[in-house]
């Protein structure tokens, strides 16, 4: 991808997921194939996993310390009534984070592409960007719908 300007991501939010990215129109079908692997292929890296648990570890303690931060936590539990799904970061509760658990999490939300709507912008042209897309996603079943790409 040397010399590409190409980028792709997905994110999860809490009611909804997304997938976005962009490259110049000429990359078109290098970003599909970003896209591809990254939705059929995702993987974490333990080094890069422990790291961020660390900074994420940091962050927690330093909110803890914050109190205008502990007002606020402690006002939010009080109009949720302590709810048990609103939940603050604590160091313990950022240690019991496991990585195969979030690839798991990760492959359920963005394994049927068939729940997405992609909208793409720009000066393209439209048979090239179709033809990409079903070159790379064409016919892909899906393992758990029996679903096909389309």
């Amino acid at each position: 991808m040397a010399g590409k300007d190409i980028h792709v991501g997905t994110a999860i939010y809490k009611f909804t997921e997304e997938i976005y990215g962009y490259s110049d129109k000429r990359d078109i079908e290098s970003m599909f194939q970003l896209l591809h692997l990254k939705l059929n292929h995702p993987t974490i890296d333990k080094r890069v996993e422990e790291n961020q648990k660390r900074i994420l570890k940091f962050q927690a303690q330093e909110a803890q310390r914050n109190p205008q931060n502990r007002f606020s936590q402690e006002l939010s539990k009080w109009f949720q009534k302590d709810n048990p799904r609103i939940i603050f970061d604590t160091p313990e509760s950022i240690e019991r984070l496991n990585g195969n658990s979030m690839l798991e999490i990760y492959r359920d939300r963005f394994a049927d592409i068939n729940n997405f709507n992609f909208v793409i912008v720009g000066d393209i042209n439209v048979s090239r960007v179709e033809g990409a897309y079903h070159q790379i996603f064409w016919g892909v079943t899906n393992s758990k719908t029996g679903r096909e790409f389309y």
